[in-house]
């Protein structure tokens, strides 16, 4: 895996990072990696939003 030169950068930074992901395999399994920790991060965020709203719904309906 090399490094890029900023002299070796041409176009956007997202243009980039694609063609480069495009070209290297460890760098393909990395962005899945994250990419499946961001979508359990999203459902653990989405679960505690859900507690919370129930927690809220059963506090306010237990004291009025």
């Amino acid at each position: 895996m090399g490094l890029l030169k900023l002299s070796q950068v041409s176009g956007t930074s997202h243009v980039v990072a694609c063609e480069f992901v495009a070209e290297d395999h460890t760098a393909q399994l990395c962005l899945r990696i994250v990419q499946w920790l961001e979508g359990l991060a999203s459902k653990a965020l989405d679960l505690e939003a859900k507690v919370v709203f129930c927690y809220f719904c059963m506090d306010f309906c237990f004291f009025h």
